[in-house]
């Protein structure tokens, strides 16, 4: 099983926008500080997932979201 995330800064309120298999521990990845984008940027709190059975499904909907590049469009999308 594959999830699309959406996390927000607690620092500042931007949204990141990732596909994993195991949200904790992608959660614990980033408010660690080892990825490059979100390290300078939380704690990060998750908002919402969504759930596919297929990699490459994650993959196109982790991309159609990040095109959106707006808040509001991108919380109707994901907060079904």
């Amino acid at each position: 099983m594959y999830f699309v995330y959406l996390l927000q800064s607690q620092q500042n309120g931007r949204f990141y926008i990732g596909q994993t298999q195991n949200i904790q521990q992608r959660l614990q990845y980033h408010n660690s500080g080892r990825s490059k984008y979100t390290k300078n940027r939380g704690p990060w709190t998750l908002l919402a997932y969504k759930t596919f059975d297929l990699r490459g499904q994650a993959m196109k909907e982790e991309y159609r979201l990040k095109k959106l590049k707006n808040r509001k469009r991108i919380l109707s999308a994901v907060l079904f």
